[in-house]
């Protein structure tokens, strides 16, 4: 499940430039539609179908994105200091996702996890990732999710999560 990658400053700019061209290219479409339409009689169903699709699907995609992976189990963020943040999503289907911040750029990885018990086992693969930001195990409390020892890292460096929303 390789759902990982980073993005800094100059994604945003070239996401940017992305959403207004591609605000043009739907104004130029809606126009050359009905500027057709207005020339002969015939409407363009092709032309204006696809267009609504296209949007349908991007809105769609946009709203419903995180729920194609499966259903949120619990969202919480770490106690981190202001210029970075940590968060962690489990889903109810087994998985992970991990999202890293930072003043310029951020993070995300993904990865399986196992409950067991009151324990919360995370993928030491995607872990060793973060460059071992977090840990491997977390003790699941009512509102935190605990770091507990891992044999090889120290676990003073790690944060409390804090859930925000537990389904």
């Amino acid at each position: 499940m390789a759902d990982n990658g980073c993005s800094g400053l100059m994604d945003f700019f070239f996401g940017g430039v992305f959403i207004i061209l591609f605000g043009v290219s739907l104004w130029l479409a809606f126009r050359a539609t009905l500027r057709k339409r207005e020339l002969s009689e015939k409407p363009e169903p092709i032309s204006l179908t696809i267009i609504l699709a296209t949007l349908a699907i991007l809105i769609v995609g946009k709203m419903f994105g995180q729920d194609f992976k499966g259903n949120t189990w619990i969202y919480a963020e770490a106690n981190a200091d202001k210029l970075e943040t940590q968060t962690l999503t489990l889903r109810k289907n087994g998985t992970f996702k991990v999202d890293l911040g930072h003043v310029d750029f951020s993070c995300y990885f993904s990865g399986h996890y196992q409950k067991l018990g009151d324990t919360i086992v995370l993928d030491k693969d995607v872990i060793a990732q973060t460059n071992f930001l977090l840990t491997t195990k977390y003790l699941l409390q009512d509102t935190l999710l605990v770091p507990l020892n891992d044999t090889n890292v120290d676990n003073t460096k790690f944060n409390d999560f804090v859930i925000n929303s537990k389904k």
